[in-house]
């Protein structure tokens, strides 16, 4: 049965391929339908198949706990981390990697004195899911710098419920001035 559902799935994106992509976005409702399927299946989750499918896309490990959504502020489309599952209090989110700068911009975080990481997710990725993680002064995740990796580990505060929009206080990892200002997500006010 699983074997069934995936070679559809795969002839599917094969078909959508050939024909240069033209195909019309599923409605909100029709894409919850489909996530509910395979979040509830256990045709579709937590079966050796499915964490083998994983390992062979070269998934990281954050990939069940994060989810990614669009909000508009201010006539604007934005997009922002939310938690997919819920979270305990002290779980480690990620490990995230990149490149590393000796001076900060608007999409790196401080590692240390003169190395600012700009954050990729690899496969060719420039940028890391992670780059949309929110700033507030009340964050339910702190980032803590690793600069003998070259990384940085994000690490839930408290518990975190699905859903939640996962945030951290920028000025805990940044110099006393900031290379671009930003929008605290709470109060709308911009620092920096």
């Amino acid at each position: 049965m699983r074997t069934i559902y995936l070679n559809f799935a795969l002839e599917t994106m094969q078909l959508v391929e050939s024909t240069g992509g033209d195909v019309q976005e599923a409605s909100v409702s029709e894409q919850e339908r489909q996530n509910r399927v395979w979040l509830e299946n256990p045709t579709f989750s937590k079966t050796p198949e499915i964490a083998s499918l994983q390992k062979k896309c070269n998934l990281p490990a954050w990939w069940e706990k994060i989810d990614l959504s669009e909000f508009r502020d201010d006539n604007v489309d934005e997009l922002t981390l939310l938690a997919a599952c819920d979270l305990a209090p002290s779980m480690t989110i990620a490990r995230v990697g990149g490149r590393i700068f000796p001076s900060p911009s608007k999409y790196t975080i401080r590692l240390a004195n003169n190395m600012h990481l700009h954050m990729h997710d690899g496969g060719g990725s420039n940028d890391s899911v992670f780059s949309f993680i929110n700033h507030s002064f009340s964050p339910n995740v702190r980032c803590i710098p690793l600069p003998n990796e070259c990384a940085v580990a994000f690490e839930t505060l408290r518990h975190v419920k699905k859903g939640e929009s996962l945030s951290f206080d920028y000025t805990t990892t940044e110099e006393p001035s900031f290379a671009a200002p930003f929008v605290d997500i709470e109060t709308g006010k911009s620092v920096g």
